[in-house]
């Protein structure tokens, strides 16, 4: 008998030991199981979330390709219009210039118009003069050149005048402006050659000044004078340097 209670007693320990060790594990099952539905639906979560993303995703590109697309058609017109602006641009400002030298033009035929109404001339009379202009002025420009030539004679007369008149000193005039240059220079002799001649209205016995950089060098007595050139002697009185080729000389 008393070993059939011990048996029982122990029985009874072994079930009590399996239940007791039984409840724990069902409890870390349960939250296990609890927290696998959790991930499981977290995981769907951001399963769904990802796909809402990418169709988002997909949305914002395709308005930005379309947004592009009209970036591109927008500055090509833009730059079409600035283009075309640009050449009405050109062809106003063209238009205006061309606008004031027909004014201009216009303005000067009516005022030469005008003086051709003063003379109170027929246009067959004018006709006539205007195809005779040509030689007038020809004839205009010989009598000019004729008249240099007879003033350069003059004072060329009045000064040999002069010199058998006795006079030592006597000022040679020359035309007002003469300038010319010297080509060669004599130290031995103190003698230079210019590049002025008769051409030029040069006068034997005329004096020129020599200037170098702005500055006066000297003064030169004409001695010899051809055509195209003429031989002077310095003057050691207004001499400041030696005298060189390329000053010039001036009246």
């Amino acid at each position: 008998m008393l070993i059939k209670i011990s048996l029982a007693l122990a029985i009874i320990a072994s079930l009590a030991t399996l239940y007791f060790a039984h409840g724990p594990t069902q409890d870390k099952l349960a939250r296990l199981a609890t927290d696998l539905g959790t991930a499981q639906a977290d995981a769907t979560t951001s399963k769904t979330e990802a796909t809402t993303a990418k169709a988002a995703q997909k949305v914002v590109e395709t308005q930005l390709a379309a947004t592009n697309k009209v970036l591109v058609e927008v500055t090509t017109v833009r730059d079409m219009a600035l283009a075309r602006s640009l050449e009405q641009e050109t062809r106003a400002n063209k238009a205006a210039a061309d606008l004031a030298k027909t004014t201009d033009e216009k303005k000067a035929a009516d005022s030469e118009l005008s003086s051709w109404k003063t003379l109170n001339l027929s246009v067959d009379q004018i006709r006539p003069l205007i195809a005779a202009l040509p030689q007038i002025q020809a004839e205009r420009d010989a009598l000019q050149v004729e008249g240099k030539a007879l003033t350069r004679r003059t004072l060329a007369l009045k000064a040999e005048l002069d010199k058998y008149k006795g006079f030592e000193e006597v000022e040679v005039v020359l035309p007002a402006g003469t300038k010319g240059e010297i080509v060669a220079v004599d130290p031995k002799f103190d003698f230079v050659v210019l590049n002025i001649g008769k051409d030029q209205g040069l006068i034997q016995n005329a004096k020129l000044l020599v200037n170098r950089n702005g500055k006066l060098v000297g003064k030169v007595k004409i001695t010899s004078v051809e055509d195209k050139r003429s031989i002077a002697n310095v003057l050691a009185d207004w001499k400041q340097d030696e005298l060189v080729e390329g000053d010039q000389v001036f009246y």
